[in-house]
This record gives C-alpha cells, structure tokens and sequence, in this order.
C-alpha cells in the first residue's frame, strides 16, 4: 500500500496477509541403523513457506551383542520445485493446456504394488496407506425380492397316520433340496407369514403357504468374492420390549442362506444387535467353494422357517395338520402353539417392518493390498475409473539418516 503522498496508489502490495495452520503430528516408524528413511512429504502450495521444528526420538531393540559405539542420527530437509519435476507443470496452472493431468502411479501389476503401496515401502513411509483393514470399499445395497413358498396339497401326506413333509425345517443345503422334491410354487408378497387351508383338502390346485424367502442378487463382475466379502441381512423390527439376545438368535437359527439352486451355502459368521436400534443383523460370509466358482454374479436366497416341523393326516374325524413351530414362529405371531390343528391356520406378522441386504468388503486383520482390494489407479481394472491416482511430483521431501560414527 502507499506509504506517502508521493507514492502511487496502485502499486503493488506486497503484504499479503495469510492463514496459519498448525500441521504438528507425530510420526511412529520402524527403520535399520545406516539406512536413509523417508519420514515425511507434503505438497507446498505457491507462494506458501512450512517452519519445521523437528524432534525425534530412537527406542532400540534388544542386541545379542550390544552397540558400544557413539551412533549419530540426522534430519536433511530437501525442497524441489514442482515445475523442475514436471514439464507440463507452468500450462497445468497457467490453464494453457485444456485436459493437461498431473502424471501419476499406474499400478497396473502385482510387483508394482508392491514396490510403492506395500508394508515397508516407499509409499508406506510416505504416508500411503497400504493395508486395509475392518470395512473398506463401497458397500453396494442389492435390490430385495420378498417371496412366499407354496406347495401343492397333494404333496402332503393322505394316510390315515401322521406323516410329517421332508425337508422341514429347511436348515442345511440338503434339506432343500428334498424340500424341492415337492415342486415348490413361488409368488411375490408383501406381508411375513404362511397360510395352511383345511386339512382335508388335498388337491393339486390348492396352495399351502408354508415360508417366506428374501430374494436378491449379487455382483461381483467388479470385485471379485473373497474372504473379506460380508453379506449383511438387516432386519428392521416394529415391537414393543428391548431386544434382546433371544429374540436375535431365533432369526440366527431359523434363517438359512442359499443360492437358488441351493448349490452353495453363505455361512453365519455373527447376529448383532445394529447400533442401539431393533435392527437385528446377520453377517454372512462366502464358503470356499463359491470363491473358487468366481461367479461374476450369484443370487442370494434367505429362507425364513417357520415350522420344525410339519404334516398331515386324513382320518375322518380326526383329519389334521401336525405342528411343531420354530422359536422364530413363535416371536413374530400370536398363540403360536404347537400340536395338531383341524383347521384353515393363518398367521401372518407386522413386527417384521422391514429387510434389506448390502454387500461389502471387511479386512479382520490388517493385510497389504492387493489389486483387487487396492483403491489405486490401475490401468487394467474394470474399476479403474473411480480409483485414486496418485501424483507422481513430490514437493517436499523430508528424510532422516541414520548412520554409525567411528569410536573416537
């Protein structure tokens, strides 16, 4: 600004005010005696200054033989401009060039990866993060189709003894398939529950509504199915009373997970209550054999069984269905009691409000990525478009050296 009446009053002032930022943090590292170590780097805008006030502190292990030599460790500070890295830096920000790109890391290979963006490398001490751990990626919700299985009333037992159905309860991969022995019809519905007509009908044209089944469809044409694949059923429940341990593992021990053919199992990996809500959540995880069937993309079946089990006698009089209700039964309905019924039997529930299914990727102990889990730019992924290019041009280079000093 002018200073006096004698100087312009449209010169140029050089006293820009500008923000302070406090970047202080601490940086635990793992390194050898004699080794030059990156500890930190940080891009400086134009025109900005850092003040470093570096202090360090080294915690050996243990030696078989102890070092009895002075040792001296030292921090070197380097600062390189980035148009000195980079041709194309003074049109990238000068806008001279339409679509000009920063050069960046094509980790397009395994040996890549593991060059820059693994445990120990260079990228790591860099600040890159390089293991993945706990939920990673994008979980991906899957479409939710709410079905109810019937099965024609000829199907059920026409003697004059009780003769329960196979493949009730249908709680393992073989017994549905002797459930489907019986030709199962399936409809769309809305409600949860099941319908069973007068007992003495026995027709092929008259339906039993015996369980529901909560349909979706998985994709893994991007990311392939893995240890770390988790398949979440939340349900959202609509009581009154606390959820409570019993009622989550009624859902775990009557819900059984299949694909459509019933060829391959999602194993239960855990029942949690979400958050502090009525939301009961079952985690499945994917069996070996589907992992190295690497479907591109699979359907997911979860078969709510309401019976342990179920049959039927045609007697006269004494005509009924046998009924031996599951706990799950007998938390969502009312009178749920079991025995034998003479009777058309409907029950259905509203405590059920809601279901739905997502996908993701979760690490239980951290692991160095790989290239399906990396989230950097990869050149041959089907991903590469929403993956992280990272910037080649460093600005700021910081890097102790650790070395040993001759006795004196």
């Amino acid at each position: 600004m002018a200073q006096s009446v004698f100087d312009a009053t449209l010169d140029v002032n050089n006293q820009i005010k500008v923000n302070t930022f406090d970047w202080s943090h601490s940086n635990n590292l793992t390194t050898q005696i004699g080794r030059i170590t990156p500890i930190f780097c940080e891009l400086v805008p134009n025109k900005g200054s850092i003040r470093i006030n570096p202090r360090f502190g080294l915690q050996l292990m243990p030696m078989v033989f102890p070092v009895q030599t002075p040792m001296r460790a030292r921090i070197a500070f380097f600062k390189y401009p980035l148009r000195a890295l980079w041709k194309g830096y003074r049109d990238f920000v000068g806008n001279f060039r339409q679509g000009l790109e920063e050069p960046y890391i094509d980790f397009n290979s395994a040996l890549a990866l593991k060059a820059m963006a693994s445990t120990g490398s260079l990228g790591d001490y860099l600040g890159l993060p390089t293991t993945v751990f706990g939920s990673y990626g994008t979980s991906e919700t899957v479409s939710v189709t709410k079905i109810v299985s019937q099965l024609p009333g000829n199907q059920f037992n026409g003697s004059d003894s009780m003769v329960y159905l196979t493949g009730i309860p249908a709680n393992s991969l073989s017994q549905i398939i002797a459930y489907n022995f019986h030709s199962p019809q399936e409809v769309s519905t809305s409600n949860f529950g099941f319908t069973l007509s007068n007992p003495a009908t026995a027709g092929s044209t008259e339906l039993q509504k015996i369980m529901n089944i909560v349909a979706g469809t998985l994709d893994f044409s991007e990311v392939p199915a893995s240890n770390e694949t988790r398949i979440y059923l939340d349900i959202t429940l609509n009581f009154t009373g606390s959820l409570s341990p019993d009622i989550m593992q009624a859902f775990a021990d009557n819900i059984l997970e299949c694909t459509y053919k019933a060829d391959y199992n999602f194993p239960l990996l855990a029942v949690s209550q979400l958050g502090g809500s009525k939301v009961v959540r079952l985690t499945y995880g994917c069996s070996p054999e589907f992992i190295n069937l690497k479907p591109k993309s699979s359907s997911i079946r979860f078969i709510f069984n309401y019976f342990n089990a179920l049959g039927r006698r045609i007697s006269g009089n004494t005509t009924a269905w046998g009924i031996q209700y599951s706990t799950l039964a007998k938390f969502l309905f009312v009178d749920a009691s079991d025995g034998e019924k003479q009777n058309t039997i409907g029950k259905y529930t509203d405590k059920i409000q809601s279901v739905a299914i997502t996908k993701s990727l979760v690490s239980d102990t951290p692991s160095d990525l790989t290239l399906e889990t990396s989230p950097y730019y990869n050149s041959t992924s089907d991903n590469k478009d929403n993956q992280i290019k990272i910037s080649v041009p460093f600005v700021c280079w910081i890097c102790p050296v650790s070395s040993l000093k001759s006795p004196m």
